[in-house]
């Protein structure tokens, strides 16, 4: 039983075996104003994501505009001749 006490104080890995130099430092404090970025980042990056159209509204905006341009390309070219504009009709004459 003597052998299963001395196994515990055996190196784990490379290097464990090794004396510390010196004192082991604390580690070092983070600025105050890293969160702050932190959520700012993140902040952005959801606002960004939000305002982001999905391929699917991508989809309707792209087959909304072919089918309003293939409607007005295939509108009869006449109207524009017939007068139908307000200010191609001369002001009433006055009373």
């Amino acid at each position: 039983m003597a052998h299963a006490h001395d196994d515990h104080h055996a190196p784990v890995a490379d290097g464990d075996d090794i004396p510390q130099h010196g004192a082991v430092l604390a580690e070092p404090r983070s600025p105050a104003w890293l969160p702050y970025l932190g959520v700012a980042l993140f902040g952005a990056g959801v606002v960004w994501w939000l305002s982001t159209p999905s391929a699917a509204e991508e989809a309707r905006a792209n087959a909304a505009a072919s089918a309003s341009a293939s409607a007005s390309a295939s509108a009869p070219a006449g109207d524009e001749a017939h007068g139908d504009h307000p200010h191609d009709h001369p002001p009433p004459p006055p009373p």
